[in-house]
C-alpha cells in the first residue's frame, strides 16, 4: 500500500540506505534506520511503523530474531526478515517471532514490493480477525444468557461465565468433555433429553422450553431453563459446530405464576362483587317497587283526597323512588355484564322507530332548558339486527347525557348512518365539554369528569359505563371527541347485520368510516 510506513533494521549502512531509496522510489515512507536490536525496539516504539524489514544477522547482544520477537509481542507490528544466509539455529529462533515473510539478499524491487504488500494485507486481515474475536469474546463473557459451543461430535469447545455458573463447571475443566456429561437436561417428568446434538445436526436448530418445561440438573438441583441450539457453519455452508444458548427462567416462571394467581384472585373478587351487587339489587328492588306503587296510588287519590302539601311530598317519594330504582337497575345490569351473565337478544327493528321513542322521552327534558333536538337518521336503517332494548338504553343514556350537559338554549343532535355493514351513531351537544385528561376515564363505572362535592351536574357515572358495555356486547366500539367549552360528540358503531367483528377490524373500519 503506497504511503505505508516502514522501519529498516540493517547494520550495514550502505545496504540500509540502498533499501531506503528503493522503498521511497516505490512510494513507501521510511520511518528510520536501526543498526541494532535495541535501537530497532526503541524506534518501533517511537515511530509506530506499519512494517519492519529486519536483517536476521545484526551485530550486538540481540540478533534480528530476538528483536523481531520483542517487536511482535510488544507492538503487534509485522516483520519481514532480510537474510543472505543464516544457520539452522538462527532460523529456528526466527520462526518463534512469527515473521510474515523472508526475503533473500540480493533481491529485486518487484520481490521486495510484493512481499511488503502481501505482508501488509495479511497483517490487516489478521488484525481485523483479532478485533472480531475480541468483540465476540467480550460479548460472550458479558451475556446474561449462558452459552456453550461444541464441535459436531458434541465435544465442548467453549463456555461463557454464565454457563459456568449455571452448570457448576469451569470452562477449563469442561472443554474437551462431552456435552452430555456437562449439560444434563430433563423434562418435568425427569426424563433425560439425550438427543440435543442429533436434533441440531438433523434440523439445524433445537428449541426447547417454550411449550414444555425443561430443567438443567446440577448437584441434585433442578433449574428451569429455556434452550436454543443452532448449528455453526463455515463459508462453504458446512456444519462445523453447535452453539447452545440457555437461560434460567425461574424468575419468569414465578412471575407468570404470580400473574395467573393475581388474575384468578381478581376474577374471584369481581365475581363476588357482582354477585353481591346482584343480590343487593334484588333485595332493594322489592321494597322500592312497593314504595313507588303505593305512592302512585295515593297520588291518584283512589282512597281519598290529599292536600297540596301531601301531594308534593308523595311526588317527591315517588320520583326519588323511581330514581333509586333506575340506579339499582343500572347496577344490576353492570354486574350482569361483568359477571358474563348478560345475554344479547338479537332481533330486526327500525332504528327510526326506536329514536322516535327516545325523542318522546327526551323532549320534556330538553324543554326545561330550552334545548333544540335535531334528529337525522338514514332512512335505509330500517332493518338493523341488534338487541332492541339495549340499543334503546344506549341511545337514551347518550341523549339524556347530552341534554344534561348542553348549554341553556343550546342544541343536541342525533345522527345515524350506514357504512358497509356498520351502523354509525353520533350524539352531539354544545355544552361544557371534557378535558383530554378526563376522557380516558369517563366510561369507567361511578366516574364523572367533575367528581368534586360541589359539582353542578347530578349523576352516578353508570350511564356511560353501561353504554360502553352494551356497545361492546354487540361487537362494537364507542369513543368521545371533546374540548372544554366546545361540547362533546359521543360516537359508536355496531355491526348492522349482527355479525361481530374483530377488534382490529372494528378499529380499522372506525378510522375509515370517519375520515
Amino acid at each position: 500500500m503506497k504511503g505505508s510506513r516502514i522501519l529498516i533494521v540493517e547494520d550495514e549502512r550502505i545496504t540500509a540506505l540502498d533499501i531506503k531509496y528503493r522503498l521511497e522510489d516505490s512510494g513507501y515512507v521510511v520511518t528510520g534506520i536501526a543498526s541494532s536490536g535495541k535501537a530497532a525496539i526503541e524506534s518501533a516504539e517511537e515511530t509506530k511503523p506499519d512494517l519492519v524489514l529486519m536483517d536476521i544477522m545484526i551485530e550486538g547482544d540481540m540478533d534480528g530474531a530476538q528483536a523481531a520477537l520483542h517487536v511482535h509481542d510488544r507492538f503487534r507490528i509485522p516483520v519481514i526478515f532480510l537474510t543472505a544466509y543464516a544457520d539452522e539455529d538462527t532460523l529456528r529462533k526466527a520462526k518463534i517471532a512469527e515473521p510474515f515473510g523472508y526475503i533473500l539478499k540480493p533481491f529485486e524491487d518487484k520481490d521486495l514490493q510484493t512481499n511488503i504488500e502481501i505482508t501488509l494485507y495479511k497483517h490487516r486481515v489478521e488484525q481485523e480477525l483479532r478485533e472480531k474475536e475480541a468483540w465476540v469474546s467480550a460479548i460472550l463473557k458479558n451475556m446474561a444468557d449462558a452459552v456453550i459451543a461444541t464441535d459436531v461430535s458434541g465435544t465442548i469447545r467453549h463456555m461463557n461465565p454464565t454457563a459456568e455458573i449455571l452448570t457448576g463447571w469451569k470452562e477449563s475443566d469442561a472443554v474437551g468433555k462431552s456435552l452430555w456429561g456437562i449439560f444434563r437436561i430433563s423434562t418435568v417428568n425427569g426424563e433425560m433429553i439425550t438427543d440435543l446434538v442429533p436434533k441440531v445436526l438433523e434440523n439445524g436448530v433445537f428449541k426447547g422450553g417454550d411449550n414444555e418445561d425443561l430443567f438443567l440438573s446440577r448437584e441434585h438441583i433442578k433449574v428451569p431453563v429455556s434452550i436454543t441450539g443452532t448449528s455453526i457453519k463455515n463459508d462453504r455452508n458446512e456444519m462445523i459446530g453447535i452453539v447452545y444458548v440457555f437461560a434460567d427462567v425461574t424468575a419468569q416462571k414465578q412471575e407468570k405464576e404470580d400473574l395467573l394467581n393475581a388474575k384468578l384472585s381478581a376474577e374471584a373478587a369481581n365475581n363476588s362483587k357482582s354477585e353481591f351487587l346482584a343480590n343487593m339489587s334484588h333485595e332493594l328492588r322489592t321494597p322500592l317497587t312497593s314504595i313507588i306503587g303505593f305512592s302512585d296510588i295515593l297520588l291518584e287519590e283512589t282512597f281519598g283526597e290529599i292536600n297540596e302539601k301531601q301531594h308534593k311530598y308523595l311526588q317527591n317519594v315517588s320520583s326519588s323512588g323511581k330514581h333509586l330504582l333506575d340506579l339499582i337497575n343500572s347496577i344490576l345490569d353492570l354486574s350482569k355484564v361483568e359477571a358474563g351473565k348478560m345475554q344479547i337478544s338479537y332481533e330486526y327493528f327500525n332504528v327510526s322507530d326506536v329514536i322516535s321513542e327516545i325523542n318522546a322521552i327526551a323532549v320534556p327534558l330538553a324543554l326545561k332548558k330550552n334545548i333544540s333536538l335535531d334528529i337525522r337518521i338514514d332512512p335505509m336503517m330500517n332493518n338493523i339486527k341488534a338487541d332492541k332494548l339495549k340499543f334503546r338504553q344506549i341511545m337514551y343514556n347518550l341523549t339524556s347525557n347530552a341534554i344534561k350537559f348542553a348549554n341553556h338554549r343550546g342544541h343536541v343532535s342525533i345522527e345515524g348512518s350506514l357504512s358497509g355493514n356498520l351502523a354509525q351513531f353520533r350524539v352531539k351537544d354544545d355544552g361544557i365539554g371534557i378535558s383530554k385528561t378526563d376522557q380516558p376515564n369517563i366510561f369507567n363505572p361511578f366516574t364523572q369528569a367533575d367528581s368534586s362535592g360541589a359539582r353542578r351536574y347530578e349523576g352516578t357515572g353508570l350511564g356511560l359505563a353501561l353504554v360502553k358495555k352494551f356497545v361492546e356486547l354487540h361487537g362494537g366500539h364507542v369513543w368521545v371527541e371533546s374540548e372544554p367549552g366546545k361540547g362533546s360528540v359521543f360516537s359508536f358503531i355496531i355491526p348492522y347485520d349482527g355479525v361481530p367483528t374483530s377488534e382490529k377490524q372494528m378499529t380499522d373500519k372506525t378510522q375509515d368510516a370517519f375520515l
